[in-house]
């Protein structure tokens, strides 16, 4: 039985916030001036990337698995109800997540560093993750690290809104309504985009 790390849900008085762009300070990206970013996409970046890129690979991340954990008040929700956007929980190594691998040149790579920053704004760890070619065992590693952004229930975190029933969570992602549009564009964009390269959701 494959075990997983479960991130328990925020005590219920914590209600999700929304940030300035500079609420989470992470650590300087080091880019190599003459080598390309490469950037992981789980799930919105998959189909509306926004970002230019010169190369685009099905991948697999092993040890990841997607979950609606994540509240939005910024793009699919609201402070007063927030949306529920998906990101990655660590589980164990024979676990897969599908995706896509974007290949950014070393010009365009603090540009699109800098969006990121803004579009993922609510997540509260930029972390890099090996990326293999597809789910097999033997499949070759095809990027050594590339950068994704992921949710955690750190207390740093003001828009964790972890675990629920099933129920509980599609409500929300049927009703909750941002910036961005509806929670549930969210929800099946990515898996439908995944789906169309017949790979595991």
């Amino acid at each position: 039985m494959t075990r997983c790390h479960a991130s328990p849900p925020r005590h219920a008085a914590r209600r999700p916030a929304d940030h300035d762009v500079g609420h989470f300070q992470r650590e300087p990206l080091r880019l190599d001036p003459d080598a390309p970013l490469w950037v992981f996409g789980y799930g919105s970046i998959v189909w509306k990337t926004g970002f230019e890129y010169e190369e685009r690979r099905v991948c697999v991340a092993r040890g990841w698995r997607r979950r609606f954990y994540q509240g939005s008040t910024d793009h699919r929700g609201t402070p007063d109800f927030p949306g529920r956007t998906v990101t990655l929980e660590a589980c164990g190594d024979d676990v897969r997540c599908w995706g896509a691998a974007y290949k950014i040149s070393p010009r365009d790579a603090p540009a699109v560093l800098d969006l990121l920053e803004i579009r993922e704004k609510q997540y509260d760890q930029r972390i890099l993750v090996p990326l293999h070619e597809d789910a097999s065992d033997d499949a070759p590693v095809i990027v050594e690290n590339a950068l994704t952004y992921v949710a955690t229930a750190h207390e740093s975190n003001l828009n964790w809104l972890g675990h629920a029933p099933v129920d509980d969570i599609a409500k929300t992602i049927a009703r909750a309504v941002g910036p961005s549009g509806a929670s549930y564009s969210s929800h099946w964009s990515p898996y439908d985009r995944v789906r169309v390269v017949n790979a595991d959701p």
